[in-house]
C-alpha cells in the first residue's frame, strides 16, 4: 500500500476530491521540492515528511475537526 491508498482508505476520496464536509481534499503533485524528504504530504502549509503509510490516520486524526492550525 501507497501513500495515496492510504489517504483514500482514511479519507474516502480520491485525488482530486474533497471530502463531504469540505474538510479535506486531495491532489497529487509531481513536485513540492523536497525529494530529501519524500514522501511528502503537504498540510495547510506544514510539510509531513519521509512518511510511511501507518503515518497517514494519525495526520488525518491531528487535523480533523481543527482550525486548521494542527495541533
Amino acid at each position: 500500500m501507497n501513500l495515496v491508498t492510504g489517504l483514500k482508505r482514511e479519507l474516502n476520496i480520491d485525488p482530486g476530491q474533497t471530502t463531504e464536509d469540505g474538510e479535506f481534499s486531495v491532489e497529487l503533485v509531481n513536485c513540492l521540492g523536497s525529494c530529501a524528504l519524500a514522501p511528502v504530504l503537504l498540510v495547510d502549509g506544514i510539510y509531513h515528511n519521509k512518511l510511511k503509510v501507518e503515518d497517514v490516520s494519525g495526520i488525518i486524526e491531528q487535523y480533523s475537526g481543527s482550525d486548521g492550525e494542527g495541533a
